[in-house]
């Protein structure tokens, strides 16, 4: 009896034996197949490795199982993994074709930090995603130190700037973005910052660009606007932009200053030509094209200053140089004189014309030329210079002597006769002859008599007076009758004849009289 029990106590102990042998043979035979599956590689340095047949995952490294179950549980292993690793290795699906008929192959990430290696099994599909580097000579550890330390400084710099900067790829898809981006994504609600690639601030900038291009962030209303640069780099654009509101504001205010400015001088009879610093055309008027009879296409496209004259020479709208292999000179002379605000001149110009034109500085280094047509004011100046010479041929053809005094008591008028009769320069001289001046003339050649007193009241005065006359003698003897009469404007007139007992001199003597007194 208890040698069978002792029997069934060994026998049970036999076949739990064999059973633990068999399990521990069979976990070793499951581990041995899989590392015959995953080469040698996956026991070495725990690659991410994967194995398919056909589209069915079959077996997996635990790095790749960590990679899978990041990529979420939407779609079969195979889609998951196609559709990332395709973004990250462009060829992918040209690589998967030729691994077929080459049995191996390997591809590079877009930004060259990983490899994958595609290999053919037969109808399975070995992929094992490593670092690039595996495959690069190892570094000396203080050079591979350097360069993490210029690295997290460069990573540094990017993301404490307050300036958006971005990275794009060929067909415009975001790959890098620094902070300040998403700072920026978030205060405008562009979009989730949570979410990759982030919402575009910009549309894209097609090509390459010399200077910065001028963009407005979607929906900014009247902020918003950044000045963009762009540069190329290893086929991507690496982009940045700096905020522009102040600049476009301050823009916008000149442009209506000078809009303003035009509009004040456009309802004016006077060119006006404005020339920044450059000597650029920056600003005209309306009067200006009446003038000059330049073409608004002209002056729309800003020409130069030298521009400018010529095209005024060209249609003789300027006067010609003494000299024309002097033009340049004088070009430069209007110029030099404009910006010293002491270019004034009379352009004399065929049919008549007469302009005035004057050259003034402006800040900022700008100069302002003022056109002027003063063609009908010389017209009617001559024509008041006529009719005074007029009057007084008259004047001197009378045989009365005539003064005529303005308000202020200063003789104004005199003819032949009275400079003759008072023996005065004539009105030609410089010198200002007043009222108290010609009474003392008339009083020391006359005799003493009371009429210059009242004369000196008639004169004086600014009340309402009435016309009156007396006689006076000369020294000589003549009588000389005296009428004062008052005149517009508070003025007087005074006149001298002779008397009943005496003659006038004649007008040939009085002549040669007068002009023994010029002499």
């Amino acid at each position: 009896m208890v040698e069978a029990y002792v029997h069934t106590i060994l026998l049970m102990g036999l076949v739990g034996a064999l059973s633990a042998s068999a399990g521990a043979g069979f976990v070793l035979w499951r581990q041995s197949r899989r590392k015959m599956q995953l080469g040698a590689a996956d026991a070495r340095d725990a690659r991410t490795v994967f194995l398919f047949e056909g589209e069915t995952l079959v077996d997996l490294s635990g790095p790749a199982q960590d990679y899978l179950d990041s990529l979420g549980s939407d779609g079969s292993a195979h889609a998951r993994l196609m559709a990332v690793l395709g973004e990250e290795f462009p060829d992918l699906p040209a690589t998967l074709r030729s691994a077929e008929r080459r049995r191996i192959a390997h591809v590079v990430s877009r930004d060259g930090v990983r490899s994958l290696a595609i290999g053919v099994e037969g109808p399975r599909l070995r992929l094992t995603l490593e670092d690039a580097e595996r495959d690069a000579v190892t570094l000396d550890r203080g050079l591979h130190a350097a360069i993490e330390r210029e690295l997290e400084g460069l990573r540094a710099i990017g993301e404490s700037l307050p300036y958006p900067i971005w990275r794009e790829d060929a067909e415009g898809r975001i790959t890098w973005v620094n902070r300040a981006y998403l700072q920026i994504v978030e205060a405008e609600k562009l979009g989730d910052t949570g979410t990759w690639p982030p919402p575009p601030l910009f549309r894209r900038i097609e090509g390459r660009t010399r200077g910065p291009v001028r963009l407005q962030i979607a929906g900014g209303g009247e902020r918003g606007w950044y000045d963009c640069h762009a540069v190329a780099l290893d086929g991507d654009m690496v982009l940045s932009a700096t905020p522009a509101d102040a600049l476009v504001a301050a823009e916008e205010s000149l442009r209506s200053f000078v809009q303003s400015f035009s509009n004040t001088f456009a309802h004016l009879d006077i060119g006006l030509a404005v020339f920044d610093r450059r000597r650029q055309l920056i600003l005209t008027n309306p009067a200006l094209g009446e003038l000059t009879s330049l073409p608004s296409d002209l002056l729309i496209s800003r020409p130069s200053l030298d521009s400018f004259l010529d095209a005024l020479r060209v249609r003789r709208v300027m006067p010609e140089p003494k000299e024309a292999a002097n033009w340049r000179e004088t070009v430069q002379d209007i110029e030099h004189s404009a910006a010293n605000g002491t270019y004034a001149e009379m352009w004399h110009l065929s049919g008549g014309r007469t302009y005035r034109v004057s050259g003034r500085p402006q800040p900022g280094g700008a100069v302002a030329f003022l056109f002027e047509d003063i063609s009908a004011e010389l017209r009617l100046t001559k024509q008041f210079r006529a009719q005074i010479e007029t009057g007084h041929a008259v004047l001197d053809a009378l045989e009365e002597a005539i003064a005529v005094f303005d308000s202020g008591g200063t003789l104004v008028m005199s003819n032949e006769a009275y400079d003759a009769m008072w023996e005065i320069e004539p009105m030609g001289g410089f010198a200002e002859i007043s009222a108290a001046d010609a009474l003392r003339t008339w009083t020391h050649m006359t005799e003493p008599t009371p009429i210059w007193g009242d004369a000196r009241v008639f004169l004086s005065t600014g009340r309402e007076r009435s016309e009156w006359s007396g006689e006076v003698q000369m020294r000589s003897g003549r009588p000389i009758r005296v009428t004062l009469a008052p005149l517009p404007d508070a003025g007087t007139l005074v006149r001298f004849e002779q008397g009943a007992s005496g003659k006038l001199i004649p007008l040939g003597e009085r002549r040669e009289s007068v002009h023994r007194i010029k002499a």
